[in-house]
């Protein structure tokens, strides 16, 4: 799909058609040069289209909503080898299909994706580090000041990474805070004075611009996630409404435990992605097969281990279920949400929902669509 590079501004600068493979940080910047932008992901080496056929979050989704929330059509390729060209008055099922678990139906040549002038280019970003003794207290922290009323401010983005440094701590994972803020030089007081009066070890505040942005998370192109190593990361993802921090001290001292007793998941990492969830409320649940508009958090642990190692691979199964589920049983919640884009061997109903008419209807547009199962490569409806 690599050579299906494109990015072509309309003429009326509403709109933008993507080819198929064009990468994230290729539409950011053309986009940017233009004084535009839309909803990316967040890391600059995937595609825009592959993460947005999950659903596709990014970090201006507060204002706008998902990256399936952008399209305005595609130009697809069937199970059959027939083409067209799809939007929502054409075919509505297979438009709700394609937005949220859209791998199974079709392979998209290109799309158009509505674009917006940027409204702020100044962004910034304060980055705390803080010794594993203060787990609770840093949670507890971002629960308290970021989310207000239930929610997170639109212009806010926090993402959290537990991982190993060793010159800070040998032994015992660091929690890595980043706040990223829009339309500002330096992140607002009251975002960041709670977590400072923890006394990170380190601490640092950086002003940029959106282009900025991956690079501060460690996910630009020049970034380790973006090369390729002799690794396997194995992730387990899952949507949560609330922190409850004593599942997160349990995760955390069962993460500790297994980085101290394998070395060969040391460069494993934890993350908590906490976004704004306005722009996704600004389209209905039942619109798109995206189920699970109304989660802000999506947590992960990330377990990296030498990929010719299978009693490894075994033993990172088992750590990555084992963390999630001890945060997931504190939920409350019956059934797990999980991201179908970092998704790794949960079932249909976590991935895409559980509720029947939502399985039915994937069912049915599945038969219809692809009855071979042509596209079941990737996490399958069926």
């Amino acid at each position: 799909m690599s050579s299906l590079s494109s990015v072509e501004l309309s003429q009326d600068g509403h709109t933008v058609k993507v080819g198929g493979g064009t990468l994230s940080k290729t539409v950011i910047e053309t986009l940017w040069e233009a004084g535009k932008q839309t909803v990316t992901g967040t890391c600059e080496c995937t595609s825009l289209l592959g993460p947005g056929l999950g659903g596709g979050h990014g970090w201006l989704q507060g204002h706008y909503g998902l990256i399936a929330d952008q399209f305005v059509s595609m130009d697809i390729v069937l199970a059959d080898g027939s083409e067209r060209t799809v939007d929502a008055q054409s075919d509505p099922d297979l438009w709700w299909a394609l937005r949220g678990a859209g791998h199974n139906f079709a392979i998209v040549t290109s799309a158009t994706l509505k674009v917006y002038d940027i409204q702020h280019r100044d962004w910034a970003r304060e980055k705390m580090i803080f010794t594993g003794d203060k787990v609770e207290q840093v949670f507890q922290t971002i629960r308290d000041t970021i989310f207000k009323n239930d929610k997170q401010d639109v212009d806010v983005v926090v993402w959290s990474y537990m991982l190993l440094v060793p010159e800070i701590d040998r032994d015992n994972p660091v929690i890595i805070v980043y706040l990223f803020q829009e339309g500002v030089k330096v992140v607002d007081l009251e975002y960041s004075a709670a977590l400072r009066l923890l006394n990170p070890v380190r601490g640092e505040e950086t002003p940029g611009t959106y282009l900025d942005l991956a690079a501060w998370a460690m996910i630009s192109m020049a970034d380790p996630p973006c090369q390729k190593l002799e690794a396997s990361n194995l992730r387990y993802p899952l949507y949560l409404d609330t922190y409850n921090i004593g599942a997160i001290k349990r995760a955390y001292n069962m993460f500790a435990d297994a980085l101290r007793g394998r070395p060969d998941f040391a460069h494993s990492i934890f993350m908590f992605e906490n976004y704004p969830v306005q722009g996704l409320h600004k389209s209905d649940s039942n619109d798109s097969a995206f189920a699970f508009r109304n989660d802000s958090i999506l947590v992960a642990p990330l377990i990296n281990f030498p990929s010719d190692d299978r009693k490894l691979a075994g033993l990172a199964v088992m750590l990555g279920e084992e963390l999630r589920n001890t945060l997931h049983k504190a939920s409350g919640r019956d059934t797990m949400h999980t991201y179908v884009n970092y998704a790794f061997r949960d079932s249909k109903e976590e991935m895409y929902g559980a509720e029947p008419w939502r399985q039915e209807k994937l069912a049915r547009l599945k038969a219809k669509y692809d009855p071979h199962g042509r596209f079941n490569f990737y996490h399958p409806v069926v």
